[in-house]
């Protein structure tokens, strides 16, 4: 089983953002631990400590104040991977597996202090669609908002047009194709489709490879 680790924000230009680091629940008690003997703030190393204690495998930025938070993400970025050579000399049986973990958890903070979250997406879904046979594109809400942008200039239809400008970017879905007619579906395929291969942006790249075949109906 995993633990899941939140690493979220509310103060962002899109409001809530997040991304989750799940590794195993023995790789996220190391490291809650080894977060927990290293902070400054005692209030939250007993926080931090009171989770341990009562076994929960669940953790979430936004669960402390915004200073609590930024200590916790310090601790990460650059106390965290000595933390592992300390407890983990290289050579061991667990050391690698750990080592990628945490560079992805340290990844992951490094975007939250840059505010380019991976958090938001493109879902290629219809009202009748099967929530887990959709397909989606995974960016930071820059992206996201930037395809919207491209998707209002493009699109043939000025009632489109206006919809798409309008339209707001929150989670959970963000920008969302059941939200629009089989019509505008169709329109804002053939705009990602034939405008956004021949713009050098390479975070899109995978949204026109995912909607290169799709079409509306078909799950993945």
């Amino acid at each position: 089983m995993a633990g899941v680790f939140v690493i979220d924000r509310e103060d962002g230009p899109w409001g809530y953002e997040g991304e989750m680091w799940d590794p195993r629940r023995a790789v996220f008690f190391w490291a809650v631990q080894a977060i927990a003997e290293r902070v400054r703030n005692e209030e939250l190393a007993g926080q931090l400590h009171e989770l341990l204690d009562g076994g929960y495998a669940w953790l979430a930025l936004t669960y402390y104040t915004p200073e609590q938070a930024a200590e916790i993400v310090r601790v990460i970025r650059e106390e965290l991977r000595p933390a592992v050579e300390a407890d983990f000399p290289p050579g061991g049986p667990y050391g690698a597996g750990l080592r990628e973990n945490v560079d992805d958890l340290v990844a992951i903070t490094d975007r939250w202090l840059s505010g380019s979250l991976v958090s938001a997406r493109v879902v290629l879904d219809r009202p009748e669609s099967r929530r887990d046979g959709v397909l989606q594109w995974d960016a930071t809400a820059a992206d996201v908002d930037w395809v919207r942008g491209v998707l209002s200039r493009h699109v043939a239809s000025p009632e489109l047009s206006a919809k798409l400008a309008a339209h707001e970017l929150k989670a959970p879905d963000w920008l969302s194709f059941k939200d629009f007619s089989d019509d505008e579906v169709a329109e804002m395929l053939a705009v990602i489709r034939d405008q956004l291969p021949v713009v050098e942006r390479e975070s899109a790249r995978e949204l026109v490879t995912l909607t290169a075949t799709w079409e509306p109906g078909l799950t993945a």
